[in-house]
């Protein structure tokens, strides 16, 4: 079909690899049909593509929308052609995918991301079990003072806005021309 160029089947890979690819990748794609399981079910890929800051079209599904909220853009499960139109407004609007990009990271790290869950969670089990909360000792810079991930990528800060928001904006660009 002419997409070798455009398009890699990786099959499994390590967290590397996947934020190699998620920190170069302009749109996310949740092409998960509605199905008894898809519809009670978050997959990983959106999670993760929310946590990149990416922004993504996916099939509309319950539980996708729970985890999305406002943060993704929905069509109709199976409707094809607006599954691709809404991909085609992504491409097209580079204001719309950082907008989206930006929104889905702050819903993952301030609302569905560990920490503030497990607060909710703990509270829970306390109130059962009528034990007193434990003092929760909060994560720190400190504690991940580094600027560069493993393989010597440098992370981007996301407390910086304007950095952040040329990130969101020009990330597959700068791939491209890294690759150059």
């Amino acid at each position: 079909m002419g997409l070798d160029d455009h398009v890699s089947f990786t099959g499994r890979v390590d967290r590397a690899e996947i934020a190699e690819h998620l920190s170069r990748a302009d749109i996310g794609l949740c092409p998960d049909l509605k199905t008894p399981l898809n519809e009670l079910s978050t997959m990983n890929k959106t999670m993760e593509y929310m946590a990149y800051g990416l922004p993504a079209v996916s099939f509309d599904l319950t539980e996708t929308r729970v985890s999305g909220g406002d943060t993704l853009l929905y069509v109709p499960s199976g409707d094809v052609a607006a599954f691709a139109d809404a991909v085609e407004a992504l491409i097209d609007d580079p204001s719309l995918r950082a907008r989206l990009g930006r929104a889905a990271r702050a819903r993952v790290s301030t609302l569905l991301d560990w920490r503030p869950q497990a607060t909710a969670y703990v509270s829970v089990f306390d109130r059962l079990t009528g034990f007193a909360p434990l003092e929760v000792t909060p994560v720190t810079e400190a504690d991940d003072a580094s600027d560069t991930d493993p393989q010597g990528r440098r992370y981007v800060d996301l407390d910086d806005e304007t950095g952040f928001e040329r990130y969101l904006v020009e990330r597959g660009a700068d791939a491209e021309r890294g690759a150059r």
